[in-house]
């Protein structure tokens, strides 16, 4: 069975289209990359003292004030 689109075909207008398109998509990649990253470093400062209280570093206030009420 022969190729539809066989590369040695293309004209070089084929080829421009086929970089720009592969342009294109490194560009949106590296945004969506970046953007994974952004929200990733964002997220460290807020998981910090939930996790302390979490893995029993707790002074205890808790147990006292939910018992006291």
């Amino acid at each position: 069975m022969e190729k539809r689109d066989s590369v040695e075909k293309w004209s070089p207008q084929d080829w421009r289209e086929f970089d720009r398109w592969i342009k294109a998509n490194a560009i949106i990649g590296s945004l969506l990359a970046a953007g994974l990253f952004a929200m990733a470093v964002a997220s460290v400062p807020s998981a910090g003292p939930a996790d302390t209280a979490a893995a029993g570093h707790s002074s205890g206030t808790e147990l006292t004030t939910a018992s006291s009420r």
